[in-house]
């Protein structure tokens, strides 16, 4: 038997023949061909190649999901009151397609004129353009229906519902989203003098404007086409030795280079201000003392958050996350006076080597995501820096702003009475929790709201009642700190350098890979059913841990954003699971750009995390998991969430499938090319071979004269034949490939057609002669491989019985 089926084709549907009513749209200018198909209800397809391949039937969703309303336009648009609609001159607009948002589409638009925004979820763009034009936009034949983008559209319901009942509103603070935030901002503060409001802040390099506007005022700026949305300005708020040792601080220690594992080399930023003279926060032989940057004024609430993060342990109950790590601070009135966190973590990133940021604060409560959740989603996504962020107190689901953005790693609590064991632990309304208005599983992750002994509040004292989503939050950030510090070791196969502990910043991994393997390997709550205590959106996806991605570093196959899929493809990954694992755990998060928080799924691009185990069982991504803390068989794919995740436990042995398919990529998340595409980072556990040499152990040597050495040992008992798989595609990370952590390519397709044969070192039968393969290691000539001289090629070994693959080997590599 063959150890694995045919590589599955991505996209390669014949060409179909039409049905009767079936519509055939050519997109301008470009390659794109649609087909609307005549079913109910609507269906269509998609060709990128001018008709010669097909995607499968895709469904067709017609209504527009806004925070307002969701409504299909041709089934009527709703009610809006006059003086809240566009004004005749408004220059922004919603275009609606037949199907999903297409770079073409884009393309297309672009060509003629028109400024192309935000999608607008499902199938619908914000675009700015002249009146005169939309008529001719309708005209198009990839269009359905073009709209007005309302004043009503964009505003936070708590201000519409007052200036509906005739609130005068006096002059009032407003958060100001921009259409373009490279263009726009200018252009709006000027008109906002003009009209002889405030503007309290318009920085560059913000994405906001915040502007002091009567009710008139407030009117007359909605209709202007720099106005993407208009939410209620608020002033910053702060969020209220036994984390070390859950978490896997302590366990990690002593395993590291120079005298352990304590930060030595990692920088790290709280955005408050602290007592910089603490005791705790002393310079050392790894580190100065605290460096605050532009506004440096004390907090004692920053005291603590800092030293949960970088006390030295002085007192050794008081020992932080990172006890040689460098921190940073900022007092957080510093963007709270000029709104410019972008521009400061930009700073941070680039001139200081900051490798992650954490904040205790945040501006008022909301169900929603506002201008300021969109304005983190664009820090973290522009700056690829993981920032840890409290979800707040509220013991329901009013939290802070930043904490409903996408790409944050938003912290609840959870209480620990002070003790080590998780079995006593519980909610009972202490952090705030999720879901997102649209359905995302919130928070991230969790941590200890009460107990927590930390640093006091001024430059010598300590406190013992150190506690909420604040000190949950800071917790996750060291944790962060610690992955970041095992990551630049080069413990996981990528780039680093065990002890460089100065130049870290060389190495370090983007935040959605961090964010992947800090939830993959979470401690979970136990827990059953939507509305138990330490339920999904209570907890999070557990608690940090380090112990788990230390001692599955071998074992594990991580994409660090090194894979990148367009409009429809599917990258596929197969992963061998031993005998014995009590738990199978793959994990799928991207990156994405700020969405408009006038719709209500906030959601850009769509990738989808499909699992299939050895005998066909299959599991989409989060499915189940609201409920439980292992996944269901079946059910459907998951459009809301950006990280998206597969538990099962005690899991089949044998081959897993892990498809990450791109069911929609209407947004660029990729800048390093041209084309529309977007990468990932896709972490899985629970595996066998990879980089795990404790197993079945491969080894490929050369002398360096065109000669090749392979060994095996460590054999699997009752095998009944194997094969050594080979590969000339070595330019990925070793271990971390497609197929069983090798990249399959041509050669690999060849070695697998061998025919089996005693002491065949490709294709082997199982033999009990000492002095054949792979009871002894089998040698190529000199000069066999001449031919490849200055190349390496990788290897994997798989053995087979009767009841399918029994082993997989480490990946073994080797350079002629």
């Amino acid at each position: 038997m063959k150890p694995f089926a045919a590589i599955p084709l991505l996209f390669c549907l014949p060409l179909l023949a039409s049905g009767p009513g079936d519509r055939l749209i050519q997109v301008p200018g470009s390659t794109t061909v649609i087909r609307l198909l005549e079913q109910s209800p609507p269906r269509y397809q998609l060709s990128f190649d001018r008709g010669k391949t097909w995607s499968q039937n895709l469904p067709a969703q017609l209504r527009i999901l806004m925070r307002y309303k969701r409504f299909d336009p041709l089934q009527g648009v709703p009610f809006v009151a006059d003086f809240l609609k566009a004004p005749s001159h408004g220059r922004l607009f919603l275009v609606q397609f037949h199907t999903q948002h297409l770079d073409a589409y884009r393309r297309d638009l672009l060509r003629r004129g028109v400024e192309v925004g935000l999608p607008m979820p499902e199938q619908a763009v914000l675009v700015r353009m002249d009146a005169d034009m939309v008529a001719t936009i309708r005209q198009l034949p990839y269009v359905r229906w073009v709209g007005p983008y309302h004043k009503a559209y964009r505003l936070d319901e708590g201000i519409r519902a007052a200036l509906l009942r005739g609130d005068t509103l006096g002059k009032r603070r407003y958060d100001i989203g921009l259409f373009d935030p490279e263009t726009d901002r200018v252009r709006l503060a000027a008109a906002i003098r003009a009209m002889g409001g405030e503007v309290d802040n318009a920085s560059t390099g913000h994405v906001l404007v915040e502007a002091s506007l009567d009710r008139a005022q407030l009117l007359q700026v909605l209709g202007r086409e720099e106005v993407l949305f208009v939410d209620p300005w608020s002033e910053p708020e702060e969020d209220m030795d036994n984390a070390r040792k859950y978490g896997g601080a302590d366990y990690v220690e002593p395993k590291g280079p120079l005298g352990g594992h304590t930060g030595k080399g990692v920088k790290g930023h709280i955005m408050e201000g602290i007592y910089s003279t603490h005791p705790e926060f002393a310079a050392n032989a790894w580190r100065s003392a605290p460096i605050g940057l532009k506004n440096t004024s004390p907090s004692g609430h920053g005291n603590a958050t800092f030293g949960i993060v970088f006390a030295n342990g002085k007192k050794k109950i008081a020992r932080g996350m990172l006890p040689d790590g460098q921190g940073y601070f900022t007092n957080y009135r510093y963007v709270y006076g000029n709104s410019n966190r972008n521009a400061l973590v930009s700073l941070l990133k680039k001139t200081y080597h900051v490798m992650f940021q954490t904040a205790s604060w945040g501006y008022a409560r909301t169900t929603q995501y506002t201008n300021r959740s969109a304005e983190m989603d664009t820090i973290i996504f522009g700056n690829d820096i993981p920032i840890t962020q409290s979800q707040s107190n509220a013991g329901a689901t009013p939290s802070r702003p930043q904490a409903w953005a996408k790409n944050i790693f938003s912290i609840g609590g959870i209480r620990h009475r002070n003790t080590l064991t998780p079995t006593d632990d519980y909610w009972r309304r202490s952090g705030s929790i999720g879901p997102a208005a649209d359905g995302r599983i919130k928070p991230t992750l969790c941590g200890y709201y009460d107990y927590i002994y930390t640093t006091g509040y001024n430059s010598s004292s300590y406190t013992s009642s150190f506690g909420g989503t604040s000190g949950a939050t800071p917790i996750n950030a060291g944790h962060v700190g610690l992955l970041i510090e095992l990551w630049t070791d080069g413990y996981f196969g990528y780039p680093g350098k065990r002890g460089d502990w100065k130049n870290r910043h060389l190495y370090l991994p983007h935040f959605t890979t961090v964010k992947a393997m800090m939830v993959n390997q979470a401690l979970q709550y136990p827990f059953s059913g939507a509305t138990a205590d330490l339920t999904r959106v209570h907890q999070g996806w557990g608690w940090p841990n380090v112990k788990g991605p230390y001692d599955e570093r071998d074992r594990m196959l991580i994409i660090n954003e090194n894979h990148v899929l367009k409009n429809l493809q599917t990258k596929s990954y197969l992963v061998f699971v031993p005998r014995g694992k009590k738990e199978f755990k793959a994990t799928l998060n991207w990156s994405e750009p700020a969405a408009n928080p006038a719709a209500s799924k906030t959601r850009l691009n769509d990738l989808d995390l499909h699992v299939t185990g050895p005998k066909g069982t299959t599991y989409w991504g989060n499915n189940g998991l609201k409920a439980s803390n292992y996944s269901s068989p079946g059910g459907t794919r998951n459009d809301v969430d950006t990280l998206e995740n597969v538990f099962v436990k005690n899991p089949r042995s044998g081959i897993w499938q892990v498809d990450v398919r791109a069911a929609k990529v209407s947004v660029d998340n990729h800048r390093e090319t041209a084309a529309t595409d977007v990468d990932y980072a896709l972490v899985v556990s629970g595996l066998g071979g990879m980089r795990d040499k404790t197993g079945l152990h491969l080894s490929l040597t050369t002398a360096g004269n065109g000669d090749l050495k392979i060994s095996l040992s460590n054999l699997s008992a009752g095998y009944t034949e194997g094969w050594t798989i080979l590969s000339l595609t070595t330019s990925g990370v070793l271990g971390h490939g497609s197929v069983c952590g090798l990249e399959f390519d041509a050669l690999s397709a060849t070695t697998l057609s061998w025919p089996v044969s005693l002491g065949n070192p490709v294709h082997f039968k199982a033999t009990s002669n000492s002095n054949l393969f792979p009871n002894k290691p089998y040698s190529f000539p000199a000069g066999t491989f001449s031919l490849l001289k200055g190349f390496s090629m990788d290897a994997v070994s798989v053995l087979v019985d009767n009841a399918g693959i029994l082993a997989c080997s480490n990946v073994s590599r080797v350079k002629f």
